[in-house]
């Protein structure tokens, strides 16, 4: 039980870190982060529409992210229309972090 709090309580742990330092310091995302974050949100659209096409290559987290997508219509929503952590302004940053964070508590619940 405490095994799968502990994993729950670290999904999308990068994606949410990301976020984060995109709403601090919109811009200047590191490289590295810009690139995870980016090809992760990539990866889960691909499963999204074409479950086929997961594969050894696939990140967890594009996996986690795509599995959360799916149960949740809004995120979905929201995170089809990203192409690019740059894309987002720090109210968007805002809007995404607060439905993740709703969607965890419900879950918890």
């Amino acid at each position: 039980m405490l095994a799968a709090t502990s994993e729950e309580n670290n999904k999308l742990k990068f994606i949410k870190q990301a976020l984060l330092i995109a709403k601090m310091d919109s811009g200047n995302v590191p490289i590295q982060i810009q690139g995870y974050f980016d090809t992760v949100l990539q990866q889960a659209k691909l499963i999204l529409a074409d479950s086929s096409k997961m594969n050894a290559r696939i990140l967890s987290e594009a996996i986690d992210l795509a599995l959360e997508m799916r149960r949740y219509e809004d995120l979905a929503q929201e995170m089809k229309t990203i192409n690019s952590i740059n894309d987002l302004s720090a109210e968007r940053v805002s809007s995404l972090l607060g439905s993740m964070e709703e969607h965890k508590s419900a879950s918890q619940i």
